[in-house]
């Protein structure tokens, strides 16, 4: 799925049009319309743009897409057939994963943790993000009618931490994870990329320290900034990776 992260102060979305051309080749000229208040984080084939704030925006009308009961919502992503993923609040306090369709908005539960987040959908519906587990540590997932997988991670000292942050049409998952080879007091530069499909996380080392923000459909993976590993808190080993 492709991304695109539009970070206007007004927040604007960019739409491009070809209207001229010269001996050198076609010109293009960007129009930029602003679409109100807000953090827009995606846009789909269709225009539609999702936000922060629980937001679609299409041709002039925004439409909120509402909590899980409690006060607060947060889109992510955004696919063409208009599904939308992110985290909101429930009636209890805790944040979990969402998946909006056509007005209504779906809980995609946790692994047994309090909460959890979705970063990304491909077309097929499938949605990866985070989860804290039953036992506290916070794992990357990938949801599918209504299951919710756990991904594991590299292993290592913090086995605890992962993360998913985009998906292909082909079901493959890439994230971050601390690696089988950090040790308890190292942290930074024990964070590694990774790309799980069909039941295996794959260790893809590092580009410095940024993780990869998405994979195309022919597995070509783009690293960024936007994906970070969360270390534990003095005395807790348990903790995870967070993205966003």
């Amino acid at each position: 799925m492709r991304r695109f992260l539009l970070l206007f102060a007004g927040l604007v979305t960019l739409l491009a049009s070809v209207v001229g051309s010269s001996e050198s080749g076609t010109r293009e000229y960007w129009v930029i319309t602003d679409i109100g208040p807000g953090a827009a984080v995606d846009i789909n084939e269709s225009g539609q743009v999702v936000g922060r704030d629980a937001f679609v925006w299409q041709n002039g009308k925004k439409t909120q897409l509402g909590p899980l009961g409690g006060r607060r919502s947060g889109a992510r992503a955004i696919n063409n057939r208009g599904q939308v993923v992110g985290d909101s609040t429930t009636k209890n306090g805790t944040s979990h994963a969402f998946l909006w369709q056509n007005g209504t908005m779906r809980d995609l539960g946790t692994l047994g943790g309090p909460t959890s987040i979705a970063m990304a959908i491909n077309e097929h519906g499938q949605v990866v993000g985070s989860s804290d587990t039953r036992n506290g540590s916070q794992h990357a997932f990938l949801w599918h009618n209504g299951k919710m997988r756990d991904l594991g991670t590299l292993g290592g000292a913090y086995a605890a931490g992962s993360s998913a942050i985009d998906v292909n049409e082909r079901g493959q998952v890439v994230g971050s994870s601390y690696s089988s080879t950090i040790s308890y007091g190292q942290l930074g530069a024990g964070v590694h990329a990774f790309l799980w499909q069909n039941g295996t996380m794959r260790d893809l080392g590092t580009l410095g320290r940024n993780p990869p923000t998405s994979i195309a459909s022919r597995s070509t993976i783009a690293a960024g900034s936007l994906a970070t590993a969360r270390p534990p808190a003095t005395g807790d080993r348990s903790s995870g990776a967070t993205a966003g």
